[in-house]
């Protein structure tokens, strides 16, 4: 017996035939069956170079959303720079049936709030500061690109001064990803996870930072629930 669930595309209702399947004219996920078009349609996309991008992608720094639009990695440092508004482009993703979404919220940083990177140890004594662009900041760590070449594992001590700090909030970080800056000679984009954060640094992170009007979030709002209705049954 046939599964109705196969039998057609889930988003269109495209009636579908076991030869599509075979020829890659559709495919199963989830245990639904979705037609090429409609695959293509729900797959996230660069704003800029059209490059698909996937969950795995934002989790592992290959990717970012800021302001609600999706950039790859590449075009990463062009859409922080770009001085013009973005448009937001809403993209249907398929339902898991669960979120694969990150334990901290990241922000695109404030004006008022100036990051200091330095390398680790002695040479960091003789350094000035690193970073050339910060990208974005949550309380597990921070993206930004970095004077230099800092490869995976590599630590940097950083600190944030404010105008609500006393002095300046200190944390050191390792470098869990890398690459090299496509648009900044000798300088390497790095997310840095910080090293057994403080619960001072992350209530500054989320509670300061995360209030002030200059801060976005780049994680889409999560869904609130319809209100009960009036009416009882």
């Amino acid at each position: 017996m046939t599964d109705s669930r196969l039998s057609s595309c889930k988003r269109c209702f495209k009636p579908l035939a076991p030869e599509d399947f075979a020829q890659d004219r559709a495919m199963v996920l989830l245990g639904r069956a979705y037609c090429s078009f409609c695959l293509e349609a729900m797959t996230p996309t660069c704003h800029l170079c059209r490059k698909p991008v996937h969950e795995a992608d934002f989790a592992d720094g290959r990717a970012v959303t800021l302001q609600g639009v999706r950039f790859c990695d590449s075009c990463m440092e062009q859409a922080v720079r770009s001085e013009e508004p973005l448009h937001v482009v809403r993209v249907e993703k398929p339902d898991l049936g669960g979120k694969s979404r990150r334990a901290s919220i990241r922000f695109v940083p404030p004006l008022d709030c100036e990051l200091i990177l330095k390398p680790s140890g002695l040479k960091g004594l003789l350094s000035a500061n690193v970073a050339k662009l910060w990208i974005d900041v949550s309380e597990g760590g921070l993206r930004a690109i970095v004077q230099g070449k800092y490869p995976s594992g590599d630590l940097l001590q950083g600190k944030f001064v404010h105008p609500e700090l006393d002095g300046k909030m200190e944390f050191e970080g390792v470098v869990r990803h890398a690459r090299l800056s496509e648009r900044f000679p000798d300088c390497t984009l790095v997310g840095l996870m910080f090293q057994e954060p403080s619960t001072l640094l992350q209530a500054f992170i989320r509670d300061v930072l995360g209030r002030d009007p200059g801060m976005y979030s780049l994680n889409p709002p999560t869904p609130k629930p319809r209100p009960p209705s009036a009416r009882s049954a």
